[in-house]
């Protein structure tokens, strides 16, 4: 007759193989709550580099995520003298997970839109957004998506109390809330749009 095998070190195998298991799980769950990592607000582009007064200008924006274009919450554009005061300026906002715009009027202080890129109007005219100093051309705006992130180009026009030289800013949030920080990428000069001569 065979002997018994002891089930002392099947018990003691069993028992290194939970933890194993749950120091892996353990483990695990940590990398996963860590594995987020911080969107950046990567580079403008500017068309024309010289603006004028009510001239459609493009802000070709991109918005980056390592962990892919799904994970971004919203993403900003300021053009404004300076950061700390954001009033009488530029200051759009893109909500990718609702594909809608927005720009922050100055006059009742609130965040006005909410239309996609590229809508039209019931009659087919552009829709678009405006505050004291600029429009947002919801129609013209156009949005891209890479591997990576969101590339944004901004159809923007200014109006002639909006002229002289503005700082651009370029911000970018994830879903948990991790964001690149206000980040100041240039600037742009806007003239006045030279008067027309008169017709003969």
């Amino acid at each position: 007759m065979f002997p018994k095998l002891s089930t002392k070190p099947a018990k003691v195998a069993g028992l290194a193989g939970l933890v194993l298991f749950f120091s892996f799980f353990t483990f695990g769950v940590s990398v996963l709550a860590a594995a987020n990592h911080p969107p950046l607000a990567y580079s403008l582009v500017i068309s024309p580099q010289k603006a004028y007064s009510d001239e459609e200008v493009i802000f070709t924006v991109t918005y980056t995520d390592p962990d892919g274009p799904s994970d971004i919450l919203d993403t900003h554009l300021l053009i404004d003298p300076s950061y700390s005061d954001r009033t009488n300026s530029f200051f759009g906002y893109y909500n990718p997970i609702l594909n809608k715009l927005f720009i922050f009027n100055d006059s009742n202080r609130k965040w006005e839109g909410g239309y996609s890129p590229g809508e039209k109007s019931p009659d087919g005219s552009d829709i678009i957004l405006e505050n004291p100093y600029c429009r947002l051309n919801c129609s013209r705006t156009s949005i891209k998506q890479i591997n990576n992130g969101l590339i944004v180009n901004w159809s923007i026009s200014f109006k002639p109390n909006f002229t002289g030289i503005k700082k651009t800013y370029i911000f970018v949030r994830d879903k948990s809330k991790a964001d690149s920080g206000m980040l100041c990428k240039g600037e742009v000069c806007i003239f006045i749009s030279p008067i027309p001569p008169p017709e003969d």
